[in-house]
């Protein structure tokens, strides 16, 4: 069927003729065409199919100048760790959401089909960083490593950034559905790694804010179209959007015991020597004290003594800190504590243990427990 040149407006740009899969003398086959005007600068589709029966033509606005106005915002959550332990050994995990809302706006009386908008949230590396892939919570000059991710995998191919890296959050809204106002959501998930928290310290001995501010370094960019999806940075629209992430570092100790051992020995006349130890593990900056008690058979740290439990004799002994040095107690009857500051690691603090010259009593197994409390 030929198509009357007098069909085309006035003002025309351009034609596209599409076919179907055969020629137009075949009567059940469609076809269209795609014709674009000056002053729109935006195509019709006439669309017509030709079943034995008398033509029928079908025309879409794809898009028009001033037809719409399209609006996204984002908003983003804060993220919190908490409380976190630089001492525990573990990895700490936050989620946060980001919200991105769109809005389809109709105007003049125009019909758009298959309105849509494509977006990316991008995110810069933030506070105190310059690459996405080494971002900080910082206090003072101190840092502790951590990074934000696109998924829970926490890979580093997740780590969340911009478009341009292909590390954006995607975004879509289409079709006739969208038309109107629509928020989506998306998670965001957060980590420190373990072993990114050694020797993190706190502050004047107490609980310190570790964070980062993304202001500015947060944004979407949106294109909007008709039919055709455009990449989000192709003539975009741009909105910003801020959050912070915050951990809150706590003093914590973890300490650890081996047993003191006296060996075998045979008379009591002369003093017996044997050397215990603590592991002591604090946060780096932060002071602690450690208290013995007084064991299972005294109330007093200074009279410590073993008991034979068959029998119920008594051996008397004695704990320092040094060698032959004050009794290491409670802080009570003239006994001392042990204090010293943590580094985040480790630290070994040695028991000595004496069993002075005394009478010798019934031979067997004399023991005792002693409790380690450490103050923070």
């Amino acid at each position: 069927m030929p198509i009357s040149r007098n069909f085309y407006p006035a003002n025309l740009k351009g034609v596209i003729f599409i076919e179907g899969k055969d020629a137009f003398d075949r009567g059940w086959n469609d076809a269209a065409i795609v014709i674009w005007n000056q002053d729109m600068d935006c195509p019709y589709i006439f669309n017509y199919r030709q079943v034995l029966l008398p033509l029928t033509v079908t025309v879409f606005l794809l898009c028009g100048r001033d037809a719409k106005a399209n609006e996204c915002s984002a908003m983003m959550t804060d993220i919190s760790f908490g409380n976190v332990s630089p001492v525990s050994g573990q990895d700490y995990f936050a989620m946060g959401t980001l919200s991105i809302t769109c809005t389809f706006v109709i105007l003049a009386g125009n019909i758009i089909l298959l309105p849509s908008i494509n977006l990316c949230a991008n995110l810069g590396p933030g506070t105190g960083a310059s690459d996405i892939n080494a971002r900080f919570l910082t206090s003072g000059t101190k840092k502790i490593p951590f990074n934000l991710y696109r998924s829970a995998t926490y890979t580093p191919a997740n780590i969340w950034g911009g478009y341009l890296t292909q590390m954006a959050i995607p975004s879509f809204f289409g079709g006739l559905l969208a038309i109107g106002t629509n928020t989506q959501t998306y998670p965001v998930y957060a980590k420190i790694a373990a072993a990114d928290l050694a020797g993190i310290p706190t502050v004047a001995d107490g609980d310190t804010t570790y964070s980062t501010d993304f202001s500015g370094a947060g944004n979407i960019l949106y294109a909007s179209a008709s039919v055709i999806i455009l990449d989000c940075q192709v003539n975009a629209q741009t909105a910003p959007f801020t959050f912070a992430v915050r951990a809150n570092v706590v003093n914590d100790c973890i300490i650890s015991t081996t047993p003191l051992s006296f060996g075998s020995t045979g008379m009591l006349s002369a003093s017996t020597r044997a050397l215990g130890a603590l592991a002591v593990k604090c946060t780096a900056a932060s002071s602690y004290r450690i208290a013995l008690n007084s064991g299972l058979q005294s109330a007093n740290p200074t009279t410590r003594k073993m008991r034979n439990v068959v029998t119920g004799e008594t051996v008397n002994y004695s704990l320092s800190a040094t060698l032959d040095g004050p009794e290491w107690g409670d802080g009570t009857s003239g006994s001392s504590t042990v204090a010293a500051t943590g580094t985040g690691f480790n630290q070994n603090v040695t028991v000595y243990g004496r069993v002075p010259g005394q009478r010798t009593p019934t031979p067997g197994d004399y023991s005792d427990k002693v409790t380690a409390t450490i103050y923070f």
